[in-house]
Order: C-alpha cells, then structure tokens, then sequence
C-alpha cells in the first residue's frame, strides 16, 4: 500500500488565486478542488484515487498547526471532502492516507495549507461638528485597517490631512485639528494598509 510511494510535488495556481502545493503520490494527489468564494469558510479538498485494490479509503487529517492534525475525516471511498466552518485567517494543514481493508493505514501525502479569507467589513463614517469647528470622524471597519483621511473643498482637489487606525473592537476616530473656516469641507478616507 502507501509505504512505497514515492512523493514529489509540484505548484499550482487556483483560480481564487490561491497557491497551493500538490503533493503527489504514485497515482494519488491531494489538492484543493475547488476553494469556497471568498465570503465563505469553506474549502473542498480533492485526490487521485489510488490504483492499489487493497485500498478501502481515505482518510483527511486537518489542523491548525504543520504536521500537527486534530482531526481526522474518514473519507470512506470518496476522493473529496468538504471541511466547513473554517476561521477566517486561521491557517489549515491538510494531509489524507489510505487504508486497507485490514486496517493498514499508509503514511500522510505531502501537506497542503489554506488561510481561510478575511472579509473585510463595511466602513462607515459619521461626521460630527464641535462648537470649536473642529470636525471629528467616527465610525467602523475592519479591525488593523488603516486609512489616509483626505479633505477637499470642492470634491476635486484632495489632501491628506492624516491617518486613522481601526481599533481591534472595529471602531475608528479622527478629528481634523485644523478650524474649519469655509462653509464646506469634504472628508473621504482611503485605505493604505490591509
């Protein structure tokens, strides 16, 4: 069974733009299929089926940590699982064995990873006006994201003014110290870093 196989592997670029290693054995490779879109926390994992008849099944093992798998799916004689319920940014490692009928289990493929997506939240900006004419930006977004605060009088011309950081809880606070004299002044932010 699996004891033999020699491994050898090879890269890949998957159309979310995920690059993933397949890592061949004999006849068996185990990749990533089909990754979920983005906005989901799920990923399906596929592989050759082997050509020994002694083979029964397969089993994926997944964890959070290199070599290190917590659990174990038994795939039975499919070559594809789905693993759901993946955390966004955490990294996964994935492995899969075959087994005989007679409990012989060979030893793990070559590992594939897979960072789950981060969605990044809506921003939303409110703006307040203090009896000083100081203006102050509040609102949420993506915790770490940060943002070059730019200001214009007329909607063409835009200056940075400054810089606000996403707090981990989500919110985000600017206040332009500068007095605003003229009856507008224009606010946008763009984002500079993840």
């Amino acid at each position: 069974m699996g004891q033999n196989r020699r491994m050898k592997a090879c890269y890949c670029r998957l159309a979310s733009a995920l690059t993933a290693v397949v890592a061949t054995l004999g006849s068996s490779a185990l990749f990533a299929a089909s990754p979920a879109p983005p906005a989901t926390d799920t990923i399906t994992l596929a592989w050759d089926a082997s050509t020994d008849p002694a083979v029964a099944g397969y089993y994926l093992y997944e964890g959070v940590a290199s070599r290190t798998y917590t659990n174990k799916i038994n795939a039975g004689a499919a070559t594809s699982v789905t693993v759901s319920n993946l955390i966004p940014g955490v990294t996964y490692y994935f492995a899969v064995t075959d087994y005989s009928t007679n409990g012989m289990e060979s030893a793990y493929s070559a590992e594939l990873s897979y960072t789950a997506p981060v969605i990044a939240a809506a921003v939303t900006l409110q703006m307040t006006l203090a009896p000083a004419k100081q203006v102050t930006l509040a609102g949420s977004g993506t915790p770490g994201a940060t943002y070059s605060v730019l200001a214009s009088q007329n909607l063409t011309t835009w200056t940075t003014i400054g810089t606000a950081t996403v707090n981990a809880s989500g919110a985000l606070q600017y206040t332009d110290t500068s007095t605003v004299t003229n009856s507008r002044c224009y606010y946008r932010l763009q984002q500079t870093a993840p």
